[in-house]
């Protein structure tokens, strides 16, 4: 009787314990010189569309585009297996969720006046 009880908990564990070790084994995305241009140039619009950024503003919005670059190519990865068209759909909501993280993380880094050329830029109203 022990050992019916035993057996399934002890097979559980075993299982639980290969499902997390599998997930330890993904890799992080290696940043890449197609991501540090394409976060540069979207730094650099920013700062032109806003009248400039200063050092502090201009490492903080690279760093979130280099956040961003790194989300799209994790999600590219885990997607590639994916049919085309069922890619392009779930990629609808991805790109949403970025932009709503974008404004986000801009409404922190920008001044009150620079956020206002932002939206004013984007055709966004108050």
């Amino acid at each position: 009787m022990f050992k019916t009880r035993i057996l399934p908990l002890l097979a559980a564990t075993f299982l639980s314990l290969g499902g997390l070790q599998a997930q330890e084994r993904v890799e992080p995305v290696q940043d890449t010189p197609e991501m540090r241009e394409k976060a540069l140039a979207r730094t650099e619009a920013v700062g032109t569309t806003v009248g400039g950024l200063n050092a502090e503003q201009e490492e903080k919005v690279m760093d979130m585009y280099m956040q961003v670059e790194r989300h799209l190519a994790a999600i590219a990865e885990r997607m590639s297996h994916q049919p085309e068209a069922d890619r392009n759909a779930d990629m609808k909501h991805v790109y949403a969720s970025v932009d709503a993280f974008e404004q986000r993380q801009l409404n922190e880094i920008l001044t009150e006046g620079q956020l206002d050329q932002w939206k004013a830029a984007l055709g966004q109203q108050e």
